[in-house]
Parts: C-alpha cells; structure tokens; sequence
C-alpha cells in the first residue's frame, strides 16, 4: 500500500515536470513565430520601398529625356532641392522635404534632392519607413548628365 501512494507522487511529479519542460518550448516556439513574423514584414516593407526608390528613379529619366533644361531648372546649386513624392502618381510637387509625413501608403516617406546645375544633375532618392521604434531607409544616388 505504501508503495502505491509514492508510485502516485512520482507520477505527479513526472506530470509537472513534463508540462514544465512543454511549456518552455512552447514559449520557444512563439519567440521564434513573432520573430519570424517581424522579419518577414521587414522584407515586405524593403521590397516596397526599393520599387518606390527605382519607380522614382526611373519616372526621373523619363523627365530628364524629355526636357533636359527644365529637369536642369527642378535643381539648384548645393545643397539642392528637397521635393516630396509621397503620391502613388508621380508628378513633380513643391520644393519642400515631407517634414516627417508617412504618405506614401501610409508607410513610406519617398524624397529626392536634386543639386548640381549645367551637365549633370545629381539625385538623391531616399524611401524611409518606421517599424515600432527603428528607422529603416533605402538611398538611391544617380548622376544624370545630358548626354546620356
């Protein structure tokens, strides 16, 4: 009969410590799922903003061949001009940085700075976006040049 009851609290025991040790990798699991997680939408975000940097650049060319003295007017002398394409339709907008908006799609924030003046425009093309507290960007830089 003795041996019964301290089969009984072994066994209690075995059960504790088994949902000790199921617990632990359940844990484990869902460290690793969040993390997962956050990377992916990280990626997703990356591969948005690098389409946005190269859309910008290439809708840049475009206007460039098209008219390379007014493209040539869009930029200044050092330190240049700040212009704010947080629009899914790319038009040029005012001279002016995006002053912290997130507007394209809610999320990204896409500027330009175009400087030099003559035969070569340099431009700077930057999509920025916030995860919780980090700051993530993706800089693009193009010399144009009027022969190109």
């Amino acid at each position: 009969m003795k041996s019964n009851i301290l089969q009984r609290g072994v066994t209690l025991l075995e059960v504790l410590i088994f949902i000790t040790i199921l617990s632990f990798v359940f844990i484990g699991v869902a460290i690793t799922t969040t993390s997962s997680l956050q990377r992916t939408q990280y990626n997703q975000h990356k591969i948005l903003a690098t389409h946005y940097a190269e859309e910008l650049e290439e809708w840049m060319r475009g206007e460039k061949e098209a008219d390379w003295t007014s493209f040539v007017n869009k930029s200044a002398a050092l330190p240049g001009r700040i212009y704010c394409f947080n629009s899914t339709t790319i038009a040029w907008p005012s001279v002016g940085n995006c002053s912290g908006v997130y507007g394209l799609v809610n999320t990204f924030k896409r500027e330009a700075t175009l400087s030099g003046t003559g035969s070569q425009i340099t431009v700077n093309i930057n999509i920025e976006w916030q995860e919780a507290s980090n700051l993530f960007s993706i800089p693009i830089d193009t010399v144009f040049s009027q022969w190109d």
